[in-house]
């Protein structure tokens, strides 16, 4: 009988750490495990690997919450479209823009948000 209390309240705790990680999830506390590592946009390093990361996070941006207009091609390529995306969402969630993606910078946090797919690489 003691057995099958111990598994019940190891069953009870297991439950609650569950429903607190989808409580975490549900209000969006999970950030997106993609990441840089060099700086994206105008002017900036541009390594294809980065720049392809960053188009697959501003396409996860409607529009309407500053992401781009039109779809962007994930293409490695930082070009006009690509930096006009950045701008455009930073714009919008910081009132200014540099058009540039670093690691660390509060933009990039923000874009991580908008993953649907947070621990996928």
């Amino acid at each position: 009988m003691k057995q099958i209390v111990l598994k019940l309240k190891d069953a009870d705790m297991e439950a609650t750490k569950m429903i607190k990680n989808l409580e975490i999830i549900l209000k969006g506390e999970i950030m997106s495990i993609k990441t840089i590592t060099a700086t994206v946009g105008e002017g900036g390093t541009n390594i294809p690997s980065d720049v392809a990361t960053i188009q697959y996070l501003l396409n996860c941006v409607p529009a309407s919450q500053g992401g781009p207009i039109n779809e962007l091609k994930i293409d490695g390529f930082a070009g006009v479209l690509t930096t006009d995306a950045i701008n455009r969402f930073q714009k919008f969630h910081s009132g200014s823009s540099e058009s540039l993606l670093k690691l660390g910078d509060a933009t990039f946090g923000e874009l991580k948000k908008f993953d649907p797919l947070p621990f996928s690489t």
